[in-house]
């Protein structure tokens, strides 16, 4: 007759192995999605640096074509320069540093972060409905 304990204990350590290699698969299958991430953050921020470029060369041609002088000219510069800043932010920070930069105000200004989504979300349902 086989003995019971010998029985047991092959189980427990064929559990234990079984148990390692859940957890060694596990990791592995984290380590994967990490590195997926990180490389669709990179693609990412690499978009980001492309349209911040566009939208600066959009900002230097506003400047370049529109009149100097004038209301027109004034307003023709102000927004020349609103893009032209907007895409070097773009180029510098990318959107992991828009998002940090984000993450930074709503931290600093609580109150006035939940106001405000709770604003844009009426907006936004008001938006949709109908």
């Amino acid at each position: 007759m086989a003995n019971p304990t010998t029985g047991t204990r092959s189980a427990q350590e064929n559990l234990g192995q079984a148990g390692d290699k859940a957890r060694e698969a596990a990791g592995k299958a984290g380590e994967a999605v990490q590195s997926v991430a990180k490389a669709a953050g990179h693609a990412v921020d690499s978009g980001a640096a492309t349209v911040g470029g566009g939208v600066e060369s959009l900002g230097h041609t506003i400047r370049r074509n529109a009149p100097s002088e004038g209301v027109i000219g004034s307003a023709a510069g102000a927004v020349a320069s609103g893009l032209e800043n907007t895409g070097q932010y773009l180029q510098e920070k990318g959107v992991t540093g828009m998002m940090n930069d984000l993450t930074e105000t709503i931290k600093r200004n609580p109150m006035v972060s939940i106001l405000l989504a709770m604003g844009l979300g009426y907006l936004l349902a008001r938006a949709t409905r109908g």
